[in-house]
């Protein structure tokens, strides 16, 4: 076999070796755990120690909101019903990022407030369910036996968006 041939073989084995490596840590969409069943999950979340993928089984647009401890908030993603987005990141750099999720309720939107990636790392399945109620959205996480509420922090909204819609503060 000629060399530049034999390159080519390693060339692109290293590529599929990369590829089937990273497509193995991107998460995949967890059951819904039996204390859940029975209320409106509107979007479900995971993180891996480099992806971030988010699901909206809900029939209401939702808002993620991303920060870091260094930019801010620095970007605003629409999960439409029924979407999905997966979102890669640097090994070892969950423990500055933090997400929200914003309902776009009708007239009357709600949120969880931040949420840190480290804290559902931390959880029993790398997993944030977000329960939709009236006036508030609700983050649990999973144990090993059961679920816990996941409490958010500040809203990420940035000053137009919270002068546009004060209920989100």
């Amino acid at each position: 076999m000629p060399p530049e041939l034999a390159d080519r073989k390693k060339d692109m084995i290293g590529i599929a070796l990369t590829a089937a490596l990273s497509a193995a840590q991107v998460p995949t969409l967890p059951r819904l755990p039996q204390e859940l069943e029975a209320v409106r999950v509107e979007v479900i979340v995971q993180t891996t120690c480099n992806h971030f993928s988010a699901e909206n089984p809900s029939f209401l647009e939702q808002l993620l909101l991303f920060a870091s401890e260094d930019l801010g908030t620095f970007a605003a993603v629409r999960l439409g019903p029924g979407g999905r987005v997966v979102y890669p990141f640097p090994r070892g750099s969950a423990k500055d990022l933090s997400f929200e999720v914003v309902a776009l309720d009708g007239a009357r939107w709600r949120n969880t407030g931040s949420l840190s990636l480290s804290d559902v790392q931390d959880s029993a399945r790398n997993t944030v369910f977000v329960q939709g109620t009236v006036s508030s959205s609700i983050a649990w996480t999973s144990t090993n036996s059961s679920i816990r509420h996941l409490p958010g922090g500040p809203t990420l909204a940035t000053r137009s968006m919270l002068e546009a819609r004060p209920e989100l503060a």
